[in-house]
């Protein structure tokens, strides 16, 4: 028996979730460049949010310019305190949405696509990856979300600690360890994987 053999063996005796991936690293340079696209694609998403929130504000103000010639009956005084509550209630729904309309953008993106039937997000299935169980099974969307949330836990940390490396620690672990699992994948129990075709050609 020779020490490929050895190293084989050895590798079939591992419990499933320490088990090296097949072909790993070019997994691991095929998932940065599927997070490059992904990142380009939630770019692009957040900017047309912004756009149709601005078409909002445009409607909403025409109604405020109407509100206040309906008021013309008002002191100025209370014409100006009636437009600075108006203001602020559209400085209130613009915080909101900037704020909560990227998040959510992005787990649906995330989560739904990478629980789907694809198993993967636009950028996944350019690079032919797809995510897994660790026996190889499709994630369910509780999985996926759980994995995602993981994953913008880095950006909460960073905010605190605006340190660079801590944005990427979670992705970096993945050069640590036998499978290639991200600190999100170790947390949901999950691989990322070339589909079965791809591993087929690249063996």
């Amino acid at each position: 028996m020779n020490d490929l053999d050895i190293t084989d063996q050895r590798e079939t005796n591992l419990p499933p979730d320490r088990r090296p991936t097949n072909i790993g690293w070019k997994v691991f340079w095929r998932r940065a460049f599927a997070f490059l696209i992904d990142g380009l694609l939630m770019s692009i998403f957040t900017v047309l949010a912004l756009i149709a929130t601005g078409v909002i504000h445009k409607i909403m103000g025409s109604d405020l310019t109407g509100f206040l010639q309906s008021q013309n009956e008002l002191m100025p005084e209370e014409q100006v305190a009636l437009m600075q509550k108006k203001i602020n209630e559209l400085a209130f729904q613009d915080k909101l949405i900037l704020t909560y309309c990227p998040l959510i953008l992005s787990w649906l993106y995330f989560s739904f696509l990478e629980s789907s039937e694809s198993q993967a997000t636009l950028g996944k299935r350019l690079m032919n990856l797809k995510v897994t169980d660790l026996d190889g099974r499709p994630i369910n969307l509780v999985r996926a979300s759980v994995r995602h949330l993981v994953k913008m836990s880095y950006s909460l940390v960073y905010s605190f600690l605006p340190f660079l490396p801590l944005l990427f620690i979670g992705y970096l672990i993945a050069l640590f360890n036998m499978r290639h699992q991200t600190l999100h994948d170790m947390i949901g129990r999950c691989l990322v994987k070339f589909n079965s075709e791809e591993t087929q050609s690249l063996k």
